[in-house]
């Protein structure tokens, strides 16, 4: 669990409780950073690609803010308590996967033209460097299960085989862009 007094100390002031305006240390509290990217503008939102502090599982987290206590959940914290049941509602807003390859077909499958989000230039970069990051991760992955298996059954002897794997390996990677691109449509 995460605690608001730990990740805000200095809420409580001399004048009454001082509420904080960046969601970069609950962020940071739920999971390992990725990729963020956020909305350039006054008011948007944020689309994040975690990693669990505990394991290899990757989280999915978005959510809106604002320039104002009247349009931002964080800035309309008033207590402590508030501010906990913030933390708590992002930590349950987060979708968690089991590895790369689940969370790189969520992002693959998902009807994102259905989503508000589709609308917004920055989600689609967010979009397009998720899903090479993941896939990126998830052939890495691949190919470490395949040296293994490889070794394992005495098929890395077999030049053939290991020549095959490789070129494979080299052309799945080369599908893979370097740097997402904005999709210009929108």
């Amino acid at each position: 669990m995460i605690f608001a007094e730990v990740i805000y100390p200095n809420c409580n002031g001399e004048y009454g409780f001082n509420e904080p305006y960046d969601y970069t240390p609950i962020i940071n509290a739920i999971g390992d950073v990725i990729l963020r990217i956020d909305e350039d503008g006054y008011q948007g939102d944020t689309w994040v690609l975690l990693r669990n502090k505990e394991d290899t599982k990757y989280g999915f987290l978005n959510f809106g803010w604002g320039s104002c206590s009247g349009c931002d959940a964080l800035q309309a914290c008033c207590s402590y308590a508030d501010l906990q049941e913030l933390i708590d509602q992002l930590e349950r807003d987060t979708v968690w996967f089991d590895s790369a390859a689940s969370a790189l077909i969520f992002f693959q499958q998902h009807d994102w033209e259905g989503d508000y989000c589709w609308y917004a230039r920055e989600f689609h970069t967010f979009l397009n460097k998720v899903t090479a990051l993941l896939a990126q991760e998830t052939v890495s992955k691949l190919s470490a299960h395949l040296s293994t298996f490889m070794r394992a059954t005495g098929l890395e002897q077999n030049v053939t085989v290991s020549k095959e794997i490789t070129d494979i390996e080299t052309a799945i990677m080369g599908l893979i862009p370097k740097e997402g691109k904005e999709n210009d449509s929108i």
